[in-house]
């Protein structure tokens, strides 16, 4: 089912969607619509085949349905509640999920790292982030600037194990209230080439390994790391890369590199 960048409204018609033959149906895309209403509860149970679900850019709201198995998930730009889904990364077949700016609370489920041998796209920018989920407590009036507060955001710390997964290429974690420090013994998956843990609470100073390898994108800006540095630092980018350390509490030296 293909119905995306359209502009349908009201309550999402799962009848209809199932009426097109739930048994077989491998791809549902919906993307960028203005439908409302509920995930399907027993959506694992009704799409067997389910292959690719794409949901992105509506106002659907509610928890997350249990026990989903599919490749590909979208389900970003909404109003989704409740903790992440950690069932789907113990599904043995998730290789991306897209999460980014819903209503989510919370941590983040250790059991991400139960997709090791799956997972290689994982975006959760502004888990908390959607509109129904901030109290603006400032508007600055003429300027288009504003101040947010979130109600039940996604907190605490990083699961070590995400930063290793095997196949992981990108990890994207801002706009959150993720705290605490990444190790100085960190293990980095090589395959890891873009990386995005801007606006949250990390602190300590940046591992070695993160400031000795190739990226794309690089954006560690807005948090409270500390300390210098390394005077050889030698993050490689390509032409188009991107690398973001502003907003921080980092000291010393400039690099030459840089």
């Amino acid at each position: 089912v293909f119905a995306e960048d359209n502009q349908f409204s009201g309550k999402l018609d799962w009848d209809g969607v199932i009426a097109h033959g739930a048994s077989t149906l491998a791809y549902i895309d919906l993307h960028s619509n203005c439908f409302s209403g509920t995930i399907l509860v027993d959506i694992a149970e009704t799409f067997t085949h389910l292959t690719a679900l794409d949901l992105s850019v509506n106002q659907l709201h509610g928890p997350f349905p249990p026990n989903l198995k599919t490749v590909f998930l979208d389900v970003s730009f909404n109003q989704l509640s409740g903790s992440l889904p950690a069932d789907l990364f113990r599904n043995g077949v998730v290789e991306s999920f897209v999460g980014q700016m819903n209503c989510f609370e919370g941590d983040l489920p250790k059991d991400i790292c139960e997709a090791s041998s799956t997972l290689q796209n994982l975006v959760l920018n502004g888990l908390s982030s959607a509109s129904e989920c901030t109290n603006k407590f400032f508007d600055s009036g003429m300027i288009p600037i504003h101040t947010y507060r979130f109600i039940n955001a996604v907190s605490g710390t990083i699961p070590k194990c995400i930063f290793s997964m095997p196949l992981l290429r990108s990890l994207q974690l801002s706009g959150n209230l993720l705290s605490g420090s990444l190790s100085s013994d960190l293990a980095l998956s090589p395959s890891v080439d873009n990386m995005l843990l801007s606006h949250n609470h990390i602190e300590g100073t940046i591992p070695k390994i993160i400031q000795q390898r190739n990226w794309s994108v690089l954006d560690l800006s807005y948090n409270k790391f500390t300390g210098e540095l390394a005077q050889d630092f030698d993050v490689d980018m390509d032409s188009r890369g991107v690398l973001k350390m502003e907003g921080n509490r980092l000291s010393g030296k400039v690099p030459r590199s840089l």
